[in-house]
């Protein structure tokens, strides 16, 4: 979910200036609070909605 109006007091839902520039609907970010050890791998995998106009009511 994204807060399109800035609606809530958290800023941790609001996309960065970065990704609504590039069309984006969705931003990750990793918040670590120890160091990962080194062999620490994250990976992710997106895929496109079948229903973007439900699944991203404020993507234009």
């Amino acid at each position: 979910m994204i807060d399109a109006g800035g609606l809530t007091a958290d800023s941790l839902d609001n996309l960065s200036h970065e990704c609504v520039d590039a069309g984006s609907n969705a931003e990750l970010r990793l918040i670590r609070t120890v160091q990962p050890r080194d062999d620490a791998c994250i990976s992710l995998r997106c895929q496109r909605s079948a229903n973007p106009a439900v699944d991203c009511p404020y993507l234009d």
